[in-house]
């Protein structure tokens, strides 16, 4: 069973189609890139899987159908095991990595969140020593692809 299921999926804005007939299974702990041109429905498919905006089309998350009158309550369940980075990283500058991860990390208590951040950053890469050394640094003191 995939974590995360879109099938059919439609979205227009007006006359303009934006997603039609779009199919995607995600596995649990799967990393999932999307890329294409400007206007092509990136930001469009990660709002439909984040349930910020409806759509024609079926999405099934952890095996629940998701219907447009559960986005609400489903939306505060799964936004938070449902994330993504933006092209231009947006980071904010005036604030510590840490703080721009905890901006994301919304829900549960200060010592869970913090360890959900470091857990995400040593999926990524950083380890012990690097977390000490640049976890409380400002963006700007990080080389991109530390960021």
């Amino acid at each position: 069973m995939s974590y995360i299921e879109l099938k059919n999926i439609e979205k227009s804005y007006g006359k303009k189609i934006v997603l039609k007939n779009f199919n995607l299974s995600v596995e649990r702990g799967e990393f999932v890139g999307i890329q294409g041109e400007s206007g092509k429905g990136k930001s469009t498919l990660l709002n439909i899987i984040g349930l910020l905006e409806p759509c024609e089309g079926e999405i099934w998350l952890n095996g629940h159908r998701v219907s447009s009158k559960d986005y609400r309550k489903l939306s505060k369940t799964f936004n938070i095991k449902i994330g993504y980075l933006f092209q231009n990283f947006a980071l904010i500058d005036d604030v510590s990595v840490y703080e721009n991860l905890n901006i994301v990390q919304s829900l549960g208590n200060k010592s869970e969140k913090r360890q959900k951040i470091i857990e995400a950053l040593r999926r990524v890469g950083f380890e012990e020593e690097v977390l000490k050394q640049k976890f409380m640094n400002y963006p700007a003191g990080n080389s991109k692809g530390s960021q």
